[in-house]
């Protein structure tokens, strides 16, 4: 509904503005959320947040079904309508369509990126953080004062990023799937949030770096895109072969 009926003269920027709006969206929330948390039992650990990895889980959950309802709902004819209606006809849809190999390969692939995602999230990590990882973060504190986190810069806002020049583009194919893939970095944005014992300023500065370092790398994800494109094109998609 935000947008025109014709593709923008400047999708770029209007990719920035979205990807900006949404964050600051996530973390007036996020603020909201550490409000309702700041009693005394919570900073003195007589109490603790333990929606830590439900709030990693369930947006993740509503965002995938709502984009996918809203791309099957997009392949009927005529329109289902707007709201609720055209997700209900966009869940039917995916609830009777057929899953190819491929389909159930990314599925599969896509829950396990979720599950290590989970698995590491919260304080107390069940997954090893790897070597290189530990090293860009050293280097991240020591240039940023407070560094992102990983997976915002480097999967979060660039499938965000990317998703939305797609959308703007009028090119909707994938892009459900790379927004879904943004939300993570909304999620983890929120659930910065929730580490009550970080300086609210810490906080702060660790969401502004998150997004300006995930939208450079959104740029460069963008003309990676843009090569490989022309790479199949030439290689497979040439009218001669």
């Amino acid at each position: 509904s935000w947008m025109s009926p014709q593709a923008p003269a400047w999708p770029w920027l209007g990719a920035v503005g979205l990807t900006l709006r949404a964050t600051v969206i996530t973390a007036v929330g996020g603020l909201m959320l550490a409000a309702t948390l700041s009693s005394l039992d919570y900073m003195m650990q007589v109490s603790q947040f333990r929606g830590v990895k439900l709030t990693h889980l369930l947006p993740l959950v509503l965002v995938f079904g709502v984009l996918l309802a809203r791309a099957m709902a997009a392949t009927l004819a005529p329109a289902p309508g707007t709201g609720w209606p055209r997700l209900r006809a966009g869940l039917s849809v995916a609830g009777e369509a057929v899953i190819k190999y491929w389909q159930a390969f990314a599925i599969v692939i896509a829950l396990g990126v979720v599950a290590f995602m989970v698995l590491r999230s919260g304080n107390e990590s069940a997954v090893e953080v790897p070597g290189w990882e530990r090293s860009l973060r050293a280097l991240l504190d020591q240039l940023l004062v407070v560094r992102p986190r990983t997976k915002e810069f480097m999967l979060g806002y660039p499938a965000l990023f990317v998703g939305l020049m797609l959308l703007l583009q009028r090119r909707p194919r994938v892009t459900w799937l790379l927004l879904a893939a943004g939300a993570i970095g909304q999620v983890s944005v929120l659930n910065t949030f929730c580490h009550l014992h970080t300086p609210l300023w810490a906080s702060l500065l660790r969401v502004f770096n998150g997004l300006w370092l995930g939208l450079v790398v959104g740029v460069v994800w963008w003309g990676l895109r843009a090569v490989g494109e022309r790479l199949l094109q030439a290689v497979w998609w040439s009218p001669e072969r």
